[in-house]
């Protein structure tokens, strides 16, 4: 996605789009489905096993 995090999370959100933000705490994170710390944790959230 390009532009504003917040822009992008709203377009994500009324296209039907869950949002899983990777980072730090911020106020994009606040908004996302989940938030995780670090991208190998992904398949914990997505529910997928490797």
């Amino acid at each position: 996605m390009v532009g504003d995090t917040l822009t992008d999370i709203g377009f994500a959100r009324n296209a039907g789009m869950r949002m899983i933000y990777v980072g730090k705490s911020s106020e994009a994170g606040k908004l996302a489905d989940a938030r995780i710390s670090d991208v190998s944790h992904i398949f914990e959230i997505i529910g997928e096993r490797r």
